[in-house]
């Protein structure tokens, strides 16, 4: 995940069923949204850690650093299917992990080098929540207040709109119409923003055509070659979204993306608009719309530029966008963003940078850029580029 757009049979300690009916009230631990993406801390081993809750992710994982500092020994190692590549992850064996008052273990983990996502979403993440323990308990995730609560057996008939999910493996799909066109879409809390496979994309242009896209988008992991387009029609359920910005994945080698047969995910850029109750023992989701949820007028009245923060403290620049503010200035892949309108970045986290380059169309944003070593200072002019704010 890239910072664009504002804004991966275990024994029990105690009996613990899988149907959700079975749980009761439970305290709810400690849980914040960076970036769109839910984390939660909890205990490896009786040492805190914030795992990132992951429903694209098949399995979980614990980061490198965590695995050594935990001492924790390599068992062995499998095959990973991830979005866009497949890799060889380790296997380590965690003694007990625990979510609240939940008591897992001792359960299998993988090990991941995490921070590049933890660069992506601009705070520290020690692990991952992915499906294969997700579908042991359910999860109230309430994007407006950060909250990921524990959900009740009371609770859920009033939970929301119910939607079935079907299950390929370790993985859930959606079932959505993008303009009056079905599709099943992963179900990805861990990423920010919703896509489409090529073949996907495909399959809609017979029907209709965007008016306008833009070009030259990144993805985590697949190739910079991507698009963002906007779709008027989106349907979930009896549930209704206007004007989604999803990305079009170009065709990859390897990876889920690879396959024909998948149409794409289902990221927090539409779960952020209600209060989601995640069932996956019971191969469900609710949705429930959000009171609180504002759409953000400015998400694509902007500069034009994808980037990550550095260890240096600056932001590096790490797509342009084709034909905006930014590309037409000349700012390129690589360049590093020393100050935004005189304030340092270094004194800047994610969303503060963000919103200094989202704003008003006709607002001069004024940049100081490190290009191979050579500082400018280069105005820009922010400008609507896709789904503006009229719809």
């Amino acid at each position: 995940m890239l910072t664009s757009l504002r804004g991966s049979v275990i024994g029990l300690f105690f009996a613990l069923s899988t149907a959700v009916g079975c749980f009761g009230e439970q305290p709810t631990p400690p849980s914040w949204v960076s970036n769109g993406a839910f984390l939660i801390t909890v205990l490896t081993n009786g040492i805190p850690a914030h795992l990132l809750i992951d429903t694209g992710a098949g399995q979980s994982f614990l980061d490198e650093e965590l695995v050594n500092r935990l001492g924790l020994t390599r068992t062995g190692a499998i095959t990973i299917e991830r979005l866009y590549s497949v890799e060889r992850a380790e296997i380590v064996q965690l003694s007990n992990l625990a979510i609240g008052p939940l008591h897992l273990g001792p359960l299998d983990m993988m090990t991941s080098d995490l921070r590049p996502a933890s660069s992506a979403l601009g705070t520290h993440i020690d692990g991952i929540l992915g499906t294969n323990l997700l579908c042991k308990f359910a999860i109230f995730l309430d994007y407006s207040s950060g909250t990921a609560r524990l959900a009740t057996g009371t609770e859920l008939p009033s939970a929301g709109t119910p939607v079935k999910l079907t299950r390929r493996n370790e993985y859930y799909f959606v079932p959505v119409l993008l303009q009056d066109k079905e599709m099943n879409l992963l179900l990805d809390t861990g990423s920010n923003s919703s896509s489409l496979s090529w073949s996907a994309w495909l399959s809609l242009t017979p029907t209709w055509r965007p008016k306008s896209f833009i070009q030259g988008v990144a993805s985590s992991g697949g190739s910079s070659g991507a698009a963002i387009v906007c779709l008027p029609r989106v349907a979930i359920g009896n549930e209704r979204v206007r004007n989604l910005p999803i990305r079009l994945q170009p065709p990859t080698q390897t990876g889920l993306f690879a396959d024909r047969r998948f149409d794409g995910l289902l990221g927090g850029d539409v779960l952020r608009q209600f209060i989601v109750t995640l069932d996956l023992a019971n191969q469900r989701i609710y949705l429930k719309k959000d009171p609180r949820y504002k759409r953000d007028r400015y998400q694509f009245s902007t500069i034009g530029i994808q980037f990550l923060k550095d260890p240096l403290g600056s932001f590096t620049v790490v797509a342009v966008w084709v034909g905006s503010p930014a590309d037409k200035a000349g700012i390129r892949i690589g360049d590093r963003i020393l100050s935004v309108n005189e304030i340092p970045t270094k004194q800047m986290d994610l969303a503060f940078f963000s919103g200094q380059i989202h704003g008003a169309a006709g607002t001069i944003v004024r940049l100081t850029i490190d290009s191979n070593g050579q500082e400018s200072a280069v105005p820009i002019e922010i400008r609507d580029l896709l789904c503006k704010p009229n719809g």
